[in-house]
């Protein structure tokens, strides 16, 4: 009898292990993708309250997508997420640094705006700064070609040389003891053949 008992208890299980491997998909739940119910969240938000917060929040997850399309809707909503928030530093931070990719003198106006709003911002000082570094360097010694004459570009490189130094002095008044911010001016005046100021 223990036997027989034994051997029904073992033919149950196997039977109900192979119908629970047969019929399992139908009863699994489906796996919850956390980004994509996250961006929904985010996308009601922004329809029914237009908060910078949601704005921004979307534009950093598009940002990180491998997408023409995907990007761009992150530069949109960085866009909303500024013009809901003004004096928000973080969200102009980073749509000045989506700008640079789309549109470079944008991201100008912005360091700008964030320099209105607060101006001992660093960050801010050296990207214009930089931005002119490198302005002047694209500019420096040339010429453009007029048909029979060269005419020099020296005046607006220098503009642009003028430019760099007022901020990354401004820089400097801030924060001296700053190593990288030390670093950065020493070799733009370095690389532009004016060692002494380097010091």
């Amino acid at each position: 009898m223990k036997t027989a008992q034994i051997i029904s208890l073992l033919l149950y299980l196997f039977l109900t292990a192979t119908i629970a491997q047969t019929y399992s998909p139908a009863y699994k739940t489906e796996k919850v993708d956390t980004v994509q119910l996250r961006i929904s969240k985010l996308e009601r938000s922004v329809r029914e309250n237009k908060d910078a917060a949601s704005y921004y929040e979307l534009a950093k997850i598009y940002w990180s997508k491998d997408s023409y399309e995907k990007r761009n809707r992150a530069f949109d909503y960085a866009y909303y997420a500024v013009a809901e928030d003004e004096k928000n530093i973080e969200y102009k931070y980073f749509y000045a640094d989506l700008c640079q990719s789309f549109s470079r003198f944008k991201s100008l106006d912005i360091w700008k705006e964030i320099l209105e709003i607060d101006s001992t911002q660093i960050p801010a000082l050296l990207n214009l700064a930089e931005f002119s570094a490198r302005e002047f360097q694209e500019w420096d010694n040339s010429y453009r070609n007029l048909g029979a004459t060269l005419a020099p570009l020296q005046k607006w490189a220098d503009e642009d040389y003028v430019e760099a130094v007022k901020y990354y002095e401004r820089a400097l008044r801030i924060d001296s003891t700053n190593y990288d911010l030390c670093l950065k001016v020493a070799l733009f005046f370095e690389k532009n053949n004016k060692p002494r100021l380097a010091i």
